[in-house]
């Protein structure tokens, strides 16, 4: 579901706007975007104000689309996002009205397609609000270039010759300011950053007698310089703060050139470019507005208001003073209250502007009885100051409220009461054709949707926000932090340094300077993810704290910290703010415990500053990386931490998705999609993902029912499903089943009352096909468009109908044969306490951890090897104490093993599953369960093993599933742990082992190697009986154009499994082939049909040249020579690098081709040695741990091969080219190249034939 931001804004307009917009616009989808294959579909009107959205359809295929507002480029966007998610491109972007004349314009679209360049355009009416007395808007449409299309030198010097007026700058295209440039056009999007020059003209009367004229920038980054006229005017570093600079012995009546020369090279950055080499893009640009102003001598340009809890108001004006001595200036004062009622004044007030202009003094006055500001009821102020007489500056404005935030013991208090358990979200400012700059109209919209949904925190990531933002949050009544930039991820080293905490002193000072009328921003951080445990950091936390508290005394003041318990700044900070990824880089169940141990180091209130999960829009499953995932892993850490006492809250990373780097991937997704950092709740292009509308479910699904179907036989399910308030105060909606393929279900309505639960029952009716025994569906509880509950994911599986002799009803009094006792003791077991039953006593030990010391386990030696389900009754009446449990057990040994038991656990009585592996515990989880007995099933399907529970033997639900290789036995234990509780008696009834009763394929064996083209193979093909007898079956493989399978017949045994070899023989061409099983069987249908994907390669001695790809000491294929960096062009070898060569990489798998690569970011270039004649040159692309970046084979400047869009992980393929050695043979250069800057080119083979 898509966020469909409002349409455009359409403010009245001046009657000769509207007048123009009569005559001059175009109807909005008229004949030529018919014609033309591109259309806008927004904006919808023609008269444009304020934030407007630009979007249009295009073509398929389409590769880039660019905006324009007559000659002025507004943006550029790829296909780029869409490619590396696979998902279909969004055209969209937005602008503002208010950066442009009032007036008529031409919106025009521009598409690349496989056709030519395709346009689209038509006639709008924009209207920009009058910028006031003094001053003059400078946005709009503004000359660029980079130094690489300027002639070289044009950008060196102290004033560069392409800043002088002369200068010729009749090539250089227009492109809209404010701007983040690598947004405009794609060429200029380089996360290395570019140094580029903005330039403009504006004409000017000439000034009253001792007039001032100014000129202020609100954000360029990184560092810019400034000059008018060919005369430098003043300098920043650093971005997202305003720069003001005195322009008045500069400028000139009539035309003046303006020019900005900014340089966001992380070469030029230095230290301070970590964050945007690894956290965040590297956005250059005038980022914000840009305005001229002009002041009387002396005046007052703008003022910041604060208002505490107790009705003071204080006012902290700043003014231009053009004498030499201080100067008092005298205002009008009126304050206006939430309702716009007068509260204050009008009123003469007093102060007094310093030599030279800055900070005047403050003006400090009381408000009765000021309702405050808070989160529920956001009450604002409205303070004016007006010139007296005839004083000619403008009037200025502020807004603010009333409230005060402290730290009381562990809480937070806001106007003294405590704040706890705020949902929260960190957020970027990337938007599709912006970059990081941000129209005032869309911060605001965007801020308003979050607060809508519930959000009551945020921190505009890592770095200052803009106006707007803040004032959204003001509005709607959000908290605050806001962070100084370019202080994240850095060392002790680069912080303990003076002019870095400079750096974070006067950053500081500027963000409180411009911020702090805000009520929203409660608290100043000074930095992300530092290295908190050093000295130098220490010292770093300290200081600019400390100076922060001398400027700004009523805010709150930290660290934003990912050094858990090793973190020593705490001390000097108000609260603890933790960036802890639970579920992600650590385990879910080490939450609670790493908060505990916050709260009790610091002594502090604790914030959860960042949590989340990469997740790929629209990616199937539920593992990582998918929206299933992310989704629960957010209702987690709502079960877990909702209510917890002294917590402010907890804070998503992020509200929406954005540029990263080019090769982002250590989310640990393992399919990342570079450069695009996927944790948002949102896409890029805001549609929603599932974790937005689980993030506030009042539901939760508590269970559903296991289903289970004969197969190809049609039916009637019933998914019971319990649903349970998650908030306190009940719900209603819909259920919804998502069945796998073969079911229908129709929605079922559901209420649930406040503090309760409810169970509906959905019937689903279709029949099951072994084509979709894997086929997950999904059982939704829905509220609303926008909210639901975590969805439950579901199979319908197989029954099992066969009876194996695996069982024993216990009745005999005796143990058959088929029982082996591992540990036996003969005083914890018998078969005559009560009949029908076997007891075993919960004797001291167990199977937990490395070895396993549990007595009394009895196993099945005559267990099925093909798939099986065991269901026994369990009865345990005097279970009192934990570690006492008996358990159904998926035994190979002691160290591995899935079991479902019933025991006390955490002091009550649950149901547990375990999984362990190689000796360590892979799974584990408890369901609180208040039955003495219980029915439990492991049901086995290849390698995963389900357990499952039922309190009645009717209805079942899912407790856990994990993988387990070998050949596992059902077996039967009670223990009661090294603890030694009392010994109780447990019984064990009704063991039944149940198989499937037909004849299934589950795998597809590889060898260890390519498969040499050519020559033939053996793969091997499991097949599992799961009848009562022999079954003779015909193996043999279903192959592409060109290979050849042999057959192999051979008997499978009743309940057994077997891996029958069959040969195959590969085409003749090396390539990456899918093969897939053909099994029949005598008088027995056969299911399942396994894939797998083939690569085969030449024979090293059977080609010109066969190179295995990566570093100096990893393995080779048989029969192919190495190709390392280290193997420079040598003409007696044949093949080298020619230059730089390029860096290597072992991901030490799948096999000796494949686990390793050469690869850069950096082009580079392979000599060979060509023989006469025609050549087929195959190079094997791709990586065993990353996604491949798209990337280009060259030689002599012409493509010989391309890899257009990204390969998954793990999936290579063969790019094969022809190459031509002359009538003598020549050496060929091949130059390896990423498409886009930043990304990396890889392969892993090369031959040629």
């Amino acid at each position: 579901m898509r966020i469909r931001l409002p349409g455009p804004i359409t403010a009245c307009l001046s009657a000769l706007a509207v007048a123009l917009a009569m005559v001059l616009v175009a109807p909005a989808h008229g004949a030529g975007a018919a014609e033309t294959g591109i259309r806008f579909t927004s904006p919808s009107g023609s008269l444009l104000g304020g934030t407007v959205d630009l979007e249009v359809d295009a073509p398929p295929d389409t590769t880039a689309v660019r905006f324009y507002l007559d000659d002025v480029q507004l943006s550029e966007l790829t296909d780029v996002y869409a490619r590396q998610t696979r998902t279909t491109p969004v055209w969209a972007t937005a602008t503002d009205a208010a950066w442009f004349p009032t007036g008529s314009h031409t919106l025009k679209a521009e598409a690349d397609t496989p056709s030519g360049t395709l346009t689209a355009t038509r006639r709008v009416v924009t209207e920009a609000p009058p910028a006031g007395p003094g001053v003059q808007h400078l946005d709009g449409g503004w000359q660029f270039a980079t130094a690489a299309e300027l002639p070289e030198g044009a950008l060196a010097g102290t004033v560069p010759p392409a800043v002088r007026p002369e200068y010729d700058t009749g090539a250089w295209p227009t492109i809209v300011v404010p701007d983040s440039f690598g947004a405009v056009r794609a060429k200029w999007n380089d996360d290395n950053g570019v140094v580029g020059v903005y330039r403009r003209t504006v004409d000017l009367d000439a000034p009253d007698p001792g007039e001032r004229t100014a000129l202020a920038f609100e954000s360029c980054f990184w560092t810019c310089r400034y000059f008018v006229n060919g005369v430098d005017v003043g300098s920043s570093t650093g971005g997202y703060l305003p720069t003001r600079l005195d322009l008045t012995g500069a400028v000139r009546p009539g035309t003046n050139t303006i020019a900005v020369v900014i340089d966001n090279r992380v070469s030029t950055m230095g230290e301070y470019a970590r964050p945007v080499q690894g956290l965040y893009w590297n956005w250059g640009g005038l980022l914000q507005q840009v305005r001229l102003e002009r002041t009387p001598a002396v005046a007052l340009t703008e003022t910041r208001a604060e208002g505490t809890a107790d009705g003071q108001l204080t006012l902290r004006p700043t003014g231009v003073n053009a004498t030499t001595s201080p100067r008092q200036v005298t205002a009008l004062l009126t304050v206006e209250g939430p309702d716009g009622s007068r509260v204050l004044g009008p009123q003469q007030v007093h102060t007094t502007v310093p030599a030279g202009g800055g900070a005047a003094t403050p003006i400090e006055l009381d408000v009765p009885r000021p309702a405050l500001w808070d989160l529920d009821h956001p009450n604002l102020y409205k303070v004016r100051l007006r010139p007296l007489g005839d004083a000619a500056w403008q009037e200025l404005v502020e807004q603010t409220g009333f409230r005060t935030v402290a730290v009381h013991g562990l809480d937070l208090l806001l106007n003294g009461k405590p704040i706890q358990d705020l949902p929260g979200f960190n957020r970027h400012a990337d938007y599709p054709g912006l970059g990081r700059t941000q129209p005032d109209g869309l911060a605001d919209r965007e801020i308003k949707t979050l607060h809508d949904k519930g959000f009551r925190i945020f921190r505009p990531a890592h770095y200052p926000t803009t106006p707007a933002e803040l004032h959204a949050a003001d509005k709607y009544g959000l908290l605050v932090i806001e962070e100084i930039n370019n202080i994240s991820s850095q060392p002790g080293t680069f912080l303990g340094r003076s002019e870095v905490q400079e750096f974070g002193k006067r950053t500081l000072a500027r963000m409180v300077a411009r911020d702090r009328s805000h009520p929203s921003l409660f608290a100043w951080s000074v930095g992300n993810e530092n290295a908190t445990e050093t000295d130098g950091a220490v010292d770093y936390v300290r200081d600019v704290i400390g100076y922060g508290r001398s400027i700004d005394p009523t805010r709150l003041y930290t660290q934003v910290s990912h050094r858990h318990t090793r973190d020593r700044a705490y001390p000097y900070q108000d609260f603890f703010a933790t960036n802890y990824y639970a579920g992600w880089y650590s385990t879910l169940e080490s939450l609670t415990s790493h908060l505990d141990a916050l709260q009790k180091m610091t002594g502090q209130p604790i914030l959860l500053s960042e949590y989340g999960a990469e997740a790929v829009h629209q990616r199937d499953g539920v593992g990582r990386g998918t929206e299933f995932y992310q989704a629960s892993l957010i209702d987690e850490h709502n079960r877990l931490l909702n209510n917890r006492p002294h917590l402010i809250g907890k804070m998503y990373w992020t509200s929406t998705e954005f540029w990263c780097t080019p090769t982002w991937g250590s989310g640990q997704n393992p399919e990342p999609v570079p450069p695009f950092h996927t944790k948002g709740l949102d896409t890029y292009h805001r549609s929603h993902k599932l974790g937005w509308r689980v993030m506030f479910s009042p539901v939760r699904i508590a269970r559903a029912s296991v289903l289970a179907a004969p197969l190809d036989q049609p039916g009637t399910l019933h998914q019971r499903v319990t649903i349970v308030d998650a908030l306190g105060h009940g719900g209603h909606g819909t259920v919804v089943v998502e069945p796998p393929p073969g079911f229908a279900a129709q929605p079922v309505p559901f209420t649930v009352p406040a503090g309760g639960e409810t169970t509906v029952d959905v019937t689903l009716t279709g029949t099951l096909t072994a084509d979709h025994l894997s086929s997950v569906g999904f059982v939704r509880a829905v509220v609303d468009a926008d909210t639901e509950a975590l969805p439950a994911p579901f199979t319908v599986r197989s029954s099992d109908t066969v009876t194996s002799p695996a069982g024993d009803d216990f009745d005999s009094g005796t143990l058959d044969s088929g029982w082996q006792i591992i540990r036996p003791d003969g005083s914890g077991w018998s078969l005559q306490d009560r009949p029908g039953s076997l007891r075993l006593s919960t004797l001291a030990g167990g199977e937990t951890g490395a070895g396993g010391d549990g007595r009394n386990l009895f196993v099945r030696t005559d267990t099925p090897q093909a798939d099986f389900s065991a269901t026994a009754t369990l009865d345990a009446p005097q279970l009192s104490a934990d570690f006492q449990q008996v358990g159904l057990y998926a035994y190979v040994d002691d160290d591995n093993y899935v079991k479902a038991d019933l025991g006390w656990v955490d002091g009550r009585r649950a149901l547990e599953f375990l999984a362990e592996s190689g000796g360590k515990i892979g799974s584990r989880l408890s369901i609180p369960y208040g039955g003495q007995s219980a029915h439990l099933r492991l049901v086995r399907r290849g390698a995963d093993v389900a357990a499952e529970y039922s309190s009645d033997g009717r209805d079942w639900y899912p407790l856990g599933t994990a993988s387990l290789g070998g050949s596992p036995k059902v077996a039967v234990q009670a223990v009661g742990g090294g603890a030694a509780p009392p010994v109780v008696p447990t019984y064990v009834d009704d063991l039944t082992v149940l198989t499937s009763g037909h004849v299934s394929v589950q795998g597809l064996m590889l060898p260890d190697q390519p498969l040499f083209t050519g020559e033939a193979g053996q793969v091997g093909i499991t097949v599992a009986n799961g009848t009562d007898h022999p079954v003779s079956v015909d193996a043999r493989l279903a192959v592409p154009a060109g290979w050849v399978s042999g057959a192999t017949s051979q008997a499978v045994p009743a309940f057994a499994k077997v891996t029958i070899p069959v040969s195959v023989t590969p085409a003749q061409a090396p390539q990456v082939a899918t093969l897939a099983t053909a099994v029949t069987a005598t008088d027995s249908p056969v299911y399942g049909r396994p894939e797998a994907r083939a690569v085969t390669a030449p024979r090293g001695d059977q080609v010109r040249l066969a190179l295995d790809a990566g570093t100096a000491n990893s393995p080779l294929l048989p029969t192919y020579r190495r190709l390392s960096p280290s193997d420079g062009w040598d003409p007696a070898r044949g093949y080298g690098w020619i230059g730089t060569p390029p860096q290597s990489r072992d991901r030490g798998g799948p096999d000796s081709l494949r686990r390793d690569i050469v690869t850069d970011r950096a082009a580079a270039t392979l000599r060979l040695d060509v023989p006469a004649g025609s050549h087929d040159v195959h190079l094997l692309v791709g990586d065993a741990s990353f996604a491949a970046d798209p990337m280009t084979v060259s030689s002599e400047g012409r493509t010989l091969a391309h890899l257009d869009s990204p390969s998954p992980t793990g999936e290579f393929r063969w790019l094969t080219f022809p190459i031509d050695g002359g009538p003598n043979g020549r050496t060929v250069d091949l130059t390896l190249a990423a498409d886009n800057a930043g990304q990396y080119w890889r392969f892993a083979a090369l031959a040629m034939s």
